[in-house]
């Protein structure tokens, strides 16, 4: 059996009072257990006391040394990388590797290599400009004093004090290679570029949570496993684990190495039962073990298919995944086998010098081609040509069915969308894959980029000196100026290789996960909780809407699948008015929100938002002009304001920065407020938005209206009800703008006139008028005193008299200012928008 005492141990009295409490041990214990102590792997070897330049105390030699201790305990959580984002780094290699921070020879180089062995990092900025000063010893030429990585310096070598920054004459009673070495506790969390720092825990609830240099958060268990499988297979390795002179056995005893960490409590209660345990939170990106370990690499697992199915010439190294379980229907080819793998892992199988390569996407290219490099093809007039699918023909959402880790493997489906683009399609999958909703989404979201991403196809013809390339290959092609990143999908031989090449972009294949469905998934899994609905009452927006119909939003989490949204005039016998398949992006304000300028840009004001679901995404001015990225903001009244932006930026989880604001769309500029409180309604108007089903005489009346799950009773606890009364905004006249007035002579009548606008086809500008959009052109203006009617003018024209003897009537004289309310009229409709202004002399 193993005893281990621990205690934090940088002086001689810690270290007296541990050997004191190493022989009471021993006494209760007797011989035959072995006694140690685990050291944190930034002590274990020496204590730098600052007291000099180069000070330092081997001050728990005392411990190793004595008789009562069997081993050197460490608590292995060393740096085994040092990677960041992209390529632009020191340790990428594009030509021969590592490309990659899971590349298991990678890591295995760093055990005895790197930080804390070759170079140190002086500073934080040190670290983030990656100045890396090397380890050296100028006082008596032995770095591994300072490396806390060189076990082999520490182990097989005599020490020496040097209380004053010079060694003292005689050594510590340590012996070199005296006790084997065991790793009491070896380990990483299961979190992106973990490796990089694998002592840290991400726990909100502490004061020391953090998490790895460089990190995004994002869930990785595969690092952790290439973590523990570099040590495991570096130590087992007789040239990197010399054997002991003084002991029978080698530095490293690796049958003493153990894991960090393996929790008592059952997977997948632990982590599940957020109600018995309360560190379940902390699961996703910790050490734990449980329910990772039996995870099968992407490269064993498509060897094993292959392998059962009698095939052997195959090259399967190059998979980088690990698959926590994988169901083979009996129906199911091998081919069908390995397809659901490479959807979601995004590898491709190909065939070269008779060996079938599986190969993931985003490798480095094979080569950088230009236009000198291509040859005319045969019957061809251009080197290269370019098509690009039409928006229509490509997905704007991923559909992913799966077996889901935290509902007792049941099948579930999670989406991704796209929140652009005018394509109703929808991509469907189903992967036999057991994961958690959060990967599951993650894979929806990289083929759904993945898809658009290769609408371009580009054909163009290469000598036959490049016979080395192959299909599946990665390249860049360099055409008029522009660069492109291509995978080469068909290449056919005849004289000239042609080739055909779809764009790709290496990003979109980087690990990603969705929001996690969270602890306490098993109670939760199959619970249909209530749907948040908002109705909105809105101008046309496209023109192809029904003009007087209102929309409706739903959102939930999880999604039911759908929402029904049932109407009545009685709050009885309802029918089913509208089906929404699709989770709308709705959210709120985080900050209270002010009115801007309408017909220009608002580059003032900043929009800050939380989103419940969903993404955004920057855009062209020309995007935003065709009708892009627009949302609606309810105000205290019920208002809703139209709105667009063409900047967006992610500023922390589901919260969005937007900015370039075109404010007031459609007529919208009165439901401004200063301001609008935070917390109000906001609402991605998208396709999840549609309208409900109101005939036209039914636009005004009130209605009840209630939504709920589909599969539950409307009679259940998961459905709402509220009474809504709509306008039909739609058909409301657009405000005037720019009134103006003049006096044609000195005392006498006012003109006031404006300009027009129109809810239906105003957008051409080669128009000299825009269209009327109503039955006939009609306007009442308001006289105002104050915010009284005095008098009320008509007009069928954009301007009205307001005569002398109506201006002495309604205030006794002459008037050199007058106040005014203008509103176009409609026959369905009656009066539209207002717009008010006060006119001088």
């Amino acid at each position: 059996g193993l005893t281990r005492v621990r205690d934090g141990a940088t002086s001689y009295p810690a270290v007296a009072a541990l050997k004191a409490l190493a022989a009471d041990v021993r006494s209760i214990v007797g011989s035959s257990v072995k006694l140690g102590y685990g050291a944190d792997w930034t002590e274990y070897n020496n204590h730098q006391t600052g007291d000099a330049p180069g000070a330092l105390l081997f001050n728990l030699d005392p411990l190793w040394s004595d008789s009562n201790i069997d081993f050197v305990g460490i608590d292995n959580y060393m740096p085994l990388a040092d990677w960041r984002d992209g390529g632009a780094h020191l340790d990428y290699d594009a030509i021969n590797g590592p490309t990659d921070i899971h590349d298991s020879a990678y890591l295995a180089a760093n055990i005895a290599g790197g930080e804390d062995f070759d170079w140190y990092y002086a500073s934080d900025a040190d670290r983030l400009s990656q100045t890396r000063t090397t380890i050296t010893d100028g006082t008596a030429g032995k770095p591994w004093v300072f490396r806390a990585k060189d076990l082999m310096g520490w182990w097989s070598n005599a020490h020496y004090d040097r209380p004053s920054g010079s060694e003292s004459a005689t050594p510590t009673g340590w012996t070199p290679m005296g006790k084997p070495i065991w790793f009491t506790e070896l380990g990483c969390p299961a979190v992106n570029k973990g490796a990089n720092q694998p002592n840290v825990f991400f726990d909100p609830k502490s004061s020391e949570s953090t998490l790895p240099y460089f990190s995004n958060g994002e869930r990785d268990d595969l690092i952790q496993r290439r973590f523990l499988e570099a040590h495991l297979k570096y130590w087992s390795d007789g040239a990197n684990n010399p054997s002991s002179t003084a002991y029978s056995g080698h530095m490293v005893d690796v049958a003493n190495i153990y894991a960090w960490s393996w929790d008592a409590r059952p997977f997948p209660f632990f982590p599940a039962r957020a109600d018995v345990w309360g560190d379940t939170g902390n699961y996703r990106l910790g050490h734990w073990l449980n329910g990772r370990l039996g995870a099968v690499l992407l490269s064993d697992l498509v060897s094993e298919i292959c392998l059962r199915a009698g095939f052997t010439e195959f090259d399967a190294s190059d998979l980088s995944g690990l698959v926590t379980g994988y169901l083979i229907g009996d129906t199911m080819s091998p081919r069908g086998s390995l397809e659901p793998l490479g959807l979601a892992f995004h590898f491709d199988a190909v065939e070269s010098e008779g060996v079938m390569h599986f190969l993931m996407r985003g490798r480095v290219p094979s080569g950088a081609f230009g236009e000198d490099d291509l040859v005319l093809p045969e019957n061809e007039s251009s080197m290269a040509s370019f098509e690009r699918a039409q928006d229509v023909d490509l997905p704007s959402i991923s559909r992913i069915a799966y077996l889901d880790a935290d509902a007792d493997y049941r099948e579930s489906t999670t989406e991704a969308h796209r929140l652009t683009g005018s394509s109703n399609r929808v991509a469907q999958s189903f992967l036999p894959l057991v994961l958690d909703r959060g990967q599951a989404t993650g894979i929806g979201e990289r083929l759904l980029q993945d898809a658009w991403v290769m609408r371009e196809t580009a054909s163009f013809a290469l000598p036959p000196s490049q016979i080395a390339l192959d299909a599946a290959d990665e390249l860049t092609l360099t055409v008029g100026g522009r660069a492109r990143r291509l995978r080469v999908s068909e290449i056919a031989d005849a004289g000239a290789r042609a080739i055909t090449a779809t764009m790709t972009d290496p990003s979109i294949y980087e690990t990603i996960n969705g929001p996690d469905r969270g602890v306490g998934a098993i109670q939760a899994a199959n619970v249909a909780g209530r749907a948040l609905m908002a109705f909105l009452d809105l101008p046309l927006l496209k023109g192809d809407e029904v003009a007087y119909a209102p929309h409706v939003a739903a959102y939930a989490a999880p999604w039911p699948g759908n929402v029904l949204v049932y109407r009545s005039a009685a709050d009885a016998n309802y029918t089913l008015d509208a089906q929404l398949a699709t989770p709308a992006n709705l959210g709120e304000l985080r900050f209270d929100f002010y009115g801007g300028p309408a017909g220009r840009w608002d580059k003032g004001n900043q929009l800050w938002i939380t989103l419940y679901r969903g993404a955004l995404s920057s855009l062209s001015d020309i995007d935003v002009y065709a009708g892009s990225n627009t949302l609606a903001i309810e105000n205290a009244d019920g208002e809703w304001e139209v709105l667009q932006f063409r900047d967006a930026e992610l500023v922390g989880p589901g919260q969005w920065k937007l900015t370039t604001l075109l404010r007031g769309q459609a007529g919208t500029e009165s439901a401004m407020r200063n301001p609008v409180a935070a917390g109000a309604r906001i609402a991605v108007l998208d396709r999840a938005v549609p309208q409900l089903h109101l005939s036209f005489d039914q636009r005004a009346l009130p209605f009840f209206y209630r939504w709920g799950p589909n599969g539950k009773p409307i009679s259940d606890a998961t459905y709402q009800t509220v009474q809504r009364q709509f306008e039909g905004l739609g058909l409301r006249p657009l405000s005037a703008v720019q009134i103006r007035a003049r006096w044609p002579t000195i005392a006498g009548d006012i003109v006031i006139s404006w300009k027009r606008r129109t809810r239906i086809g105003g957008d051409s500008w080669e128009q000299p008028e825009v269209p009327l959009g109503e039955e006939s052109e009609n306007y009442e203006i308001d006289i105002l005193s104050g915010t009284t009617v005095v008098r009320t003018l008509q007009s069928s024209t954009p301007q009205a008299t307001y005569t002398l003897a109506q201006q002495t009537a309604d205030f006794g004289g002459q008037q050199w200012s007058v106040s005014v309310a203008v509103y176009q009229m409609s026959a369905v409709f009656g009066r539209g928008a207002e717009r008010k202004a006060t006119l001088f002399y």
